[in-house]
């Protein structure tokens, strides 16, 4: 069974009603099976949104939280340093790759052009 990472805008998406996220994200929630990056729920309050805030915060207290933990970071930092050359690449997108990779988790996100990155199983939804 493939687990999976949500992007941080498939939550906001979800957070907005957006009926194809919202069904996404109910399919794969499962009890013990919700990953959530600290980087998305960073994101996310870098939003400034308090309704969206309220609602990541019920989601992680049923969620796998994922750290970012000295491999993610060097896994980021070297996924960043490869994009420099070939296109712009946000540092929180390397470090939710980075996660997704270490976790052996497929990343699902409707941004495929920010995760074109080697090792990453992705899903555009």
């Amino acid at each position: 069974m493939t687990n999976y990472l949500f992007d941080t805008n498939l939550f906001i998406y979800a957070f907005k009603e957006d009926g194809k996220a919202v069904e996404l994200l109910e399919r794969s929630f499962k009890p013990n099976k919700l990953y959530l990056s600290v980087i998305v729920v960073a994101e996310i309050y870098a939003s400034n949104n308090q309704e969206f805030a309220s609602k990541i915060d019920e989601l992680s207290s049923c969620a796998i939280l994922l750290p970012v933990d000295y491999g993610i970071s060097v896994t980021a930092g070297q996924l960043r340093a490869k994009t420099k050359k070939t296109g712009k690449a946000y540092l929180a997108d390397c470090l939710i790759a980075a996660t997704a990779v270490h976790h052996d988790l497929t990343l699902i996100t409707n941004n495929k052009k920010d995760f074109s990155f080697p090792g990453l199983k992705l899903k555009v939804y």
